[in-house]
């Protein structure tokens, strides 16, 4: 198991890698009740009487659902993560005629 120290708040807690890809990673945290998802720099908390709970829970426990199922879990998964995670500022160009 990979552990790490996050800062969550004013507060460093050990946290467990249990799922991630390389574009977000999903911890369980000592003294916190649910998930917390990191995305880049991003962090935020799924806790257990969050809606999303299941949603980030069925993706942890991937392997252990139906094989038709697993790509509609994902596919949810990487919509929740989209709708947290702030749009990254594009650049502005000019357009000359």
């Amino acid at each position: 198991m990979r552990s790490k120290l996050l800062k969550i708040g004013n507060e460093k807690r050990e946290a467990v890698l249990v799922a991630g890809s390389s574009i977000y990673k999903i911890y369980s945290v000592t003294g916190l009740p649910g998930w917390v998802v990191a995305s880049g720099r991003n962090l935020f908390t799924v806790d257990e009487e969050n809606i999303n709970f299941k949603t980030v829970n069925k993706y942890v426990n991937l392997k252990y659902q139906p094989s038709s199922q697993q790509q509609a879990i994902k596919d949810e998964f990487d919509n929740f993560v989209k709708a947290q995670v702030p749009p990254t500022p594009q650049a502005e160009t000019e357009h000359t005629a």
